[in-house]
């Protein structure tokens, strides 16, 4: 009998800041890249037919604030839950507890007028959104306080009055309680002090306000303080709802790794005694900056069964940034969820004969996975140059053979748009790996493909798509 993980979550990550070709626009109605009813119910079948039991959107912090733009996508959010079920899916809609606008502003719930306006927040979507399944309760990254004395307590407080909110409108909702950070990201010691710090996702990561030794906002909670939050987070159990989900990772750090002192695996296995706990591994599937066709299925794999020999998890969850070109991973990390112990080789093999007709097409996408990003790049093996456009070359042929093939599985939003966006990616990283590829040519095509979207709405405050597009257009110069 395989091990599985019961819950298998979809979670399309369409933040203001992630944004791009192969995404959804949920926020923005007057700009492209919204989704009809039928791209909805034709993405929610691809994912149900690849084994996915859940689907998880954020709610971005531009979402938090009143306005016709909340009220918009209220509707937008409304008609995907009931596409969501239409097609065999529940729906969780999660959102950072205290973070604010297009700016990221980080509301402290000990102000009196911050802390109405993060309970207003909260009041209207368990009010607004119907038939909600789950709602998620992230702490921070972008979120999070540590002015006016708060800590990781402030969150556990905060999130038992919010469930109070969710249970009131929505009793029969699941909160699913997240302890993202080490643990609980941006609360207390977890953040990097910033002198008179404002409360602005500005003044935070302002470089003249930059301690060199702390480079980062979040992650820099001690290993006393997670001992600190393992034992507070035990002791507030009975006092959240009977059947609260809590997210624990394996390891209290950014790609959820084993680590002395860190230990979530522990934490999952004291919690899982009463309720159920999933892993929440964002980093497993795919980064978070430069868009291009994923190979991580050595690496979920990993992860998977790490989480099954650490702790008896009930949920995991496959992210993207790119939906509408990462197939191949969220098909296999659905089927990894279901058996984390198959053969990898068969199961992308398996993946593209349904999708193409050709076993060997999943095998050669591996040489996509050459990309040293900062988020969850673990390459199975180095290949070298020969052999990278070895591969590209009899992937284009392959790829342009499969023409006509009706697929088995249904894609969204069409076999036809998948195969083009890779044969893209195939000519750009072929030319890339080549002698004297024009860098600057390509760097600027992939900032038209990819981010045109902006040209519509503003930059997000974590702005991206300028370093994307130069590290896209530096593939392959560390490659021999």
């Amino acid at each position: 009998m395989a091990r599985t993980f019961e819950r298998r979550e979809c979670y399309v990550n369409c933040a203001e800041h992630l944004l791009n070709r192969e995404n959804v626009n949920i926020m923005f109605e007057q700009a492209s890249q919204q989704w009809s009813r039928e791209e909805w119910k034709a993405f929610f079948r691809q994912i149900f037919a690849f084994g996915y039991t859940d689907f998880s959107v954020w709610i971005p912090p531009t979402l938090a604030d009143p306005g016709t733009r909340r009220t918009n996508a209220t509707k937008t959010i409304n008609m995907m839950i009931e596409c969501a079920h239409e097609e065999g899916l529940k729906f969780q809609a999660m959102l950072s507890v205290n973070t604010f606008g297009g700016e990221w502003y980080f509301a402290c719930p000990n102000d009196p007028k911050d802390k109405a306006r993060i309970l207003e927040c909260w009041r209207y979507y368990a009010r607004s959104l119907k038939d909600v399944d789950y709602w998620g309760l992230f702490p921070g990254d972008p979120g999070g306080c540590n002015r006016n004395g708060c800590t990781h307590i402030t969150f556990l407080e905060l999130s038992l009055e919010i469930c109070a909110i969710i249970k009131e409108y929505q009793p029969n909702s699941i909160v699913n309680f997240g302890t993202w950070g080490t643990p609980y990201s941006g609360w207390g010691g977890d953040m990097r002090h910033t002198e008179n710090w404002d409360g602005t996702w500005a003044m935070l990561t302002d470089p003249s306000n930059h301690n060199p030794a702390i480079p980062c906002h979040i992650w820099n909670g001690t290993k006393t303080r997670a001992k600190q939050c393992i034992e507070d987070t035990i002791r507030y159990l009975p006092r959240f709802p009977k059947d609260t989900m809590f997210s624990i990772n394996v390891g209290f750090n950014p790609m959820s790794e084993l680590q002395e002192g860190y230990d979530g695996a522990a934490l999952a296995r004291e919690v899982a005694k009463t309720h159920k706990v999933a892993t929440w591994d964002y980093f497993a599937s795919e980064g978070e900056l430069i868009c291009y066709p994923h190979w991580r299925v050595n690496r979920y794999q990993r992860k998977r069964v790490q989480d099954m020999d650490n702790a008896p998890y009930f949920g995991a969850i496959c992210y993207t940034m790119t939906p509408k070109m990462s197939q191949l991973m969220l098909y296999c990390g659905a089927q990894l969820m279901i058996d984390p112990d198959q053969d990898i080789d068969v199961l992308v093999g398996n993946f593209s004969e349904l999708v193409f007709g050709d076993r060997k097409i999943g095998g050669l996408m591996e040489a996509f996975e050459i990309v040293p990003t900062w988020s969850g790049y673990e390459p199975r093996r180095q290949f070298t140059k020969k052999e990278l456009l070895a591969m590209f070359a009899e992937l284009k042929t392959r790829l342009i053979k499969s023409q006509g093939f009706v697929p088995k599985l249904p894609i969204f939003p069409s076999v036809d748009e998948y195969r083009e966006t890779l044969l893209w990616h195939v000519e750009h990283f072929t030319e890339l790996l080549g002698e004297n590829p024009d860098r600057e040519r390509i760097e600027q095509e992939y900032y038209d493909r990819h981010y045109a979207i902006y040209k519509e709405i503003p930059e997000a405050a974590d702005e991206r798509t300028r370093e994307a597009a130069k590290q896209y257009a530096d593939i392959g110069k560390n490659i021999s």
